[in-house]
C-alpha cells in the first residue's frame, strides 16, 4: 500500500467539501451550475484515482498523469468560479502529487 497517496487525498477532500458547497449552497452565486458540478466531479476523481493509486502494489505512470490532469484542471476550473480558497486546494494537491509518487517507488525500491 502506497501510504505516500495521503498526501494527495487529504487536499483532495478538502476540495470536495469546498466543491459541494460552491454547488449545493446559496449564495455562491454558482450554485447549481455545470461549472461548478464539473469541478465537484474533478475533486472526487482525484479522490478515487488516488485511492485507487493508494491501493496499487506498483503505481502507475498513467494513473499519476490522470490524477494530475484531475487536480490541475479542477484548480482552474475553481479559479474561473471565482472559488479562490477551492483552487489553492487543488494546486496544494497537484503539487504534492509528484512528492507521493517520488516516495511510493522509492519505497517499492527499498523493499525489493
Amino acid at each position: 500500500m502506497n501510504t505516500a497517496y495521503l498526501m494527495v487525498i487529504g487536499p483532495a477532500v478538502l476540495g470536495a467539501v469546498l466543491g459541494g458547497i460552491a454547488y449545493f449552497a446559496a449564495g455562491t452565486y454558482v450554485n447549481g451550475t455545470p461549472g461548478a458540478a464539473l469541478a465537484l466531479f474533478g475533486a472526487v476523481a482525484a479522490i478515487v484515482g488516488s485511492i485507487l493509486a493508494l491501493r496499487l502494489e506498483r503505481p502507475l505512470l498513467l494513473l499519476d498523469f490522470l490524477i494530475l490532469l484531475a487536480t490541475a484542471l479542477t484548480a482552474v476550473a475553481a479559479w474561473f468560479l471565482m472559488q479562490n480558497i477551492f483552487a489553492i486546494v487543488m494546486v496544494v494537491s497537484a503539487l504534492a502529487l509528484p512528492l507521493a509518487a517520488s516516495l511510493a517507488r522509492s519505497q517499492r525500491k527499498a523493499l525489493t
